[in-house]
């Protein structure tokens, strides 16, 4: 987790040393460096992953820099799903993007089979620091996205999950566990 692990060139006997040590191998990436060659050589070497998808296409690729990164996300999504990888969607939820959460997890829930969608807060390193003030949430914000995950759930039954540290005593509503775990 934190940088794209797929452009190390072993990864995959890296996987798979990790595998048949009985360690749990997940990753999560921004999708760029997998295609169905690649899908079908994890396939016995990893648990799952995460694609990094934070929007529809233009609020994703304002946040990652990258043109047609969406596209390209999307499509390893379906590439990994149809190669029988259990794949989940990484959100970093910044200003940018807090709006639209609500219809991209009706979208993500409605048109592929993820194993959960998950929300990250945005933490300002690298490039991020530079946009800090344009991209950080409030705790208001924050909890804005809370109850909009705790929608998503209810009507889904699907998982939805906030997949960083956040701290609990800055959640205003009580109600919001079955997303804070």
């Amino acid at each position: 987790f934190g940088g794209e692990p797929f452009l190390h060139p072993d990864i995959i006997k890296i996987a798979k040393y990790a595998k048949n040590s009985g360690f749990f191998v997940g990753f999560v990436s921004n999708g760029s460096c997998i295609d169905e060659k690649k899908a079908s050589e994890l396939v016995n070497c990893v648990d799952g992953g995460s694609l990094s998808i934070h929007g529809f296409k233009d609020t994703h690729e304002k946040i990652d820099g990258v043109r047609n990164s969406f596209d390209k996300s999307i499509s390893t999504l379906k590439i990994l799903l149809e190669a029988g990888i259990e794949s989940n969607i990484c959100y970093t939820l910044t200003n940018r993007n807090l709006n639209e959460l609500h219809e991209f997890g009706d979208y993500a829930f409605s048109n592929f089979d993820i194993g959960y969608f998950g929300v990250n807060r945005f933490i300002p390193q690298g490039r991020g620091l530079k946009n800090r003030d344009k991209l950080e949430l409030t705790v208001r914000d924050f909890n804005k996205a809370l109850r909009t995950l705790d929608e998503l759930n209810k009507k889904y039954k699907r998982e939805v999950r906030i997949t960083d540290g956040f701290p609990l005593c800055l959640v205003e509503e009580e109600k919001l566990e079955s997303i804070i775990k």
